[in-house]
C-alpha cells in the first residue's frame, strides 16, 4: 500500500514530518496541517520522535546484520547444491547410457566396474544434496523468521500511525483525490493511495508471511464397504499408497501436517475443510485445503471394483495388487509406481513424473506425459503413449497379440518383444537412429522410417514416432 511507503520514507529520513506538513500546506490544506502540528506537539511519545527512530534504527541494524549473514549462508548453500546437482546429472546420464547399452548387449568387465562406481557416486551425491538442502532450508527459515518479525513490527507501526492521525486523515481522503495532479510526478501515486486508504479509519492491516511452523498428527478412518463400486482420492499436497487386504472394509491411515499452527491438529477443523466419506457404495477423499499436507496409506478390498480415480498435485503414488475396471490417475509432480494391477482400462495423465508399471495385466493403457521416464514391464496388450520428454522402456512378456503406439518429442525408446510372436513395426526417428536385435526379423529402411517385420500367427503391431532420440527393438530376455 502507498500509505506504507510514505511512512517508510519518513522512518528512513527521506521525508521528515515537517516536509510532509509543508507538502500539505503547499497543496492548500492549511487546516489539516495545523491539526497534524497539534497532534505532533501533544504526543510526548510521538511515533516519529527522535528517540523512537533511534531505537528502531538500532534494532533494525542488528536484524539486518543477521539477515545479511543468513543471506550469505543461503547463497553459499545454494551454489553448493547447484554444483552437486550438476554432478548428479552427469552421473545419471552416464548410468542411463550404460543401462541402454545393457538392454542391447552384455556389458564388458570394465563397464560393469563403471556401473558399480557410478551407482555408488549417485548414492553419495544424493546423500550430500539431501544434507545441503536441509542446511539451506534451516537458513531460509531463520531468514524468513527475521523478515516476518520486521513485517509484524511494520504492521503495528502503520496501525499506530493511522490511529494517531485518523481524525484529520479522513478529511484528507475526502478532499485530496482531485489535488494530486498538482503535485510532483514522483509523489503522485503515493499521495493518491494515501487519500484512498485513509478513508477507512478502522481498517485492520494484515500482513501475510510465509508459514514457518507446522504440526503433525496421525488419524485413521475405517468403513464397512460391502458392495463397494467406486473410490475417488484427491490430495492437493501429499503422497498416496493404495494397498489391498482380505477384508470388506476400507482402512485409511493419514499422516496430517498442518501449516502455520502450534499445539495440536484440530481434527474437527480438518474434517470441516476437507471431505472423507463413504456413501452410496462410493468412497470419497478430497484433501483440498492448502493448510494441510496429507500422506495417505489406504487399504481397500481385494475384490474387483468398478472405478478407482487418484488425483495428486504434489506427491508420489504407489498402488499394489489393485483390481478395478477403470483406473484413472491425474498427477502433476512426483513418481508413480504401479505393481500387480488388474484392470480393463488404465489412463494416466501426468506433468512431471517417473512412471513404473510392473507385473500387471491391463487390457488398455493410455499415458500422457510431459516429462519423466516410463518403464512398463509385464503383460502389454494395447498401449498408447504420448510424451514430450521421456526415456521409454517397454518389455512385453505375454505372447498374445498387442498394439503399441508411442509418440515422443525427445528421448530414447526401447521395446522388447517376445521371440515367439510376430512383429509389424513402423518406426520413425527424425533426428536419431533405429537399432534392432531381433531374431528372424527383416528391416527395410527408407530415410528416417524403418519397417520391421517378423512372421507368426500372433503379432505385435508397433508404431513409434520420435523427433529427437534413438529407438531400440530387441527380443525379450528371460523374465
Amino acid at each position: 500500500m502507498e500509505k506504507e511507503r510514505i511512512i517508510e520514507l519518513v522512518k528512513q529520513n527521506v521525508l521528515t514530518m515537517d516536509e510532509a506538513l509543508e507538502l500539505l500546506e503547499a497543496a492548500g490544506h492549511q487546516e489539516i496541517a495545523d491539526d497534524m502540528h497539534k497532534n505532533k506537539k501533544a504526543n510526548e511519545a510521538d511515533y516519529f520522535s527522535e528517540e523512537y527512530q533511534e531505537a528502531m534504527k538500532a534494532e533494525e541494524s542488528q536484524m539486518t546484520k543477521e539477515q545479511d549473514d543468513l543471506r550469505d549462508e543461503i547463497k553459499e548453500f545454494s551454489e553448493q547444491k547447484k554444483k552437486q546437482e550438476e554432478a548428479l546429472v552427469i552421473v545419471k546420464q552416464r548410468l542411463r547410457e550404460l543401462e541402454i547399452f545393457q538392454e542391447i548387449d552384455d556389458l564388458t568387465e570394465e563397464m560393469e566396474v563403471q556401473l558399480k562406481e557410478l551407482k555408488e557416486q549417485e548414492a553419495q551425491l544424493t546423500q550430500k544434496i539431501e544434507a545441503t538442502t536441509e542446511s539451506l532450508n534451516l537458513s531460509q527459515v531463520a531468514y524468513d523468521q527475521i523478515q516476518s518479525e520486521k513485517l509484524n513490527q511494520y504492521s503495528e507501526d502503520v496501525k499506530q500511525f493511522i490511529n494517531e492521525h485518523a481524525h484529520s486523515a479522513k478529511r484528507v481522503g475526502k478532499t485530496f483525490a482531485n489535488e494530486t495532479k498538482t503535485l510532483g510526478q514522483s509523489l503522485k501515486s503515493v499521495v493518491q493511495d494515501l487519500s484512498n486508504s485513509f478513508q477507512m479509519k478502522d481498517t485492520d492491516i494484515g500482513v501475510k508471511v510465509p508459514w514457518l511452523k507446522s504440526i503433525i498428527t496421525e488419524k485413521s478412518y475405517e468403513y464397512d464397504v460391502e458392495g463397494l463400486e467406486q473410490i475417488s482420492i484427491s490430495i492437493l499436497n501429499g503422497s498416496a499408497k493404495v494397498n489391498t487386504h482380505d477384508k470388506s472394509t476400507i482402512y485409511a491411515a493419514l499422516t496430517i501436517r498442518e501449516f502455520g499452527s502450534e499445539g495440536e491438529v484440530l481434527i474437527d477443523e480438518f474434517e470441516s475443510l476437507n471431505v472423507i466419506q463413504y456413501q452410496d457404495q462410493a468412497f470419497d477423499m478430497n484433501i483440498k485445503s492448502p493448510k494441510y499436507a496429507v500422506d495417505l496409506d489406504i487399504y481397500i478390498p481385494e475384490t474387483m471394483i468398478n472405478k478407482l480415480e487418484v488425483k495428486l498435485v504434489h506427491g508420489d503414488l504407489i498402488a499394489n495388487n489393485v483390481s478395478t475396471d477403470y483406473f484413472i490417475v491425474k498427477h502433476k509432480n512426483g513418481d508413480i509406481h504401479l505393481n500387480e494391477i488388474q484392470s480393463n482400462s488404465l489412463m494416466i495423465d501426468t506433468f512431471n513424473s517417473d512412471l513404473k508399471i510392473k507385473n500387471s495385466n491391463i487390457e488398455q493403457v493410455k499415458i500422457q506425459n510431459v516429462n519423466g521416464d516410463i518403464r512398463y514391464q509385464g503383460n502389454i496388450n494395447h498401449l498408447t503413449i504420448n510424451s514430450a520428454n521421456s526415456d521409454i522402456f517397454l518389455t512385453k512378456v505375454n505372447p498374445e497379440a498387442s498394439n503399441i503406439t508411442v509418440k515422443l518429442i525427445s528421448g530414447d525408446v526401447k521395446i522388447a518383444i517376445p521371440e515367439q510372436i510376430g512383429l509389424n513395426a513402423d518406426v520413425k526417428s527424425s533426428m536419431g537412429e533405429v537399432f534392432s536385435r531381433l531374431t528372424n526379423a527383416s528391416i527395410v529402411a527408407k530415410e528416417q522410417r524403418h519397417t520391421v517385420t517378423r512372421d507368426s500367427e500372433t503379432s505385435a503391431h508397433v508404431n513409434v514416432s520420435v523427433t529427437t532420440g534413438d529407438v531400440f527393438i530387441k527380443d525379450t530376455d528371460n523374465y
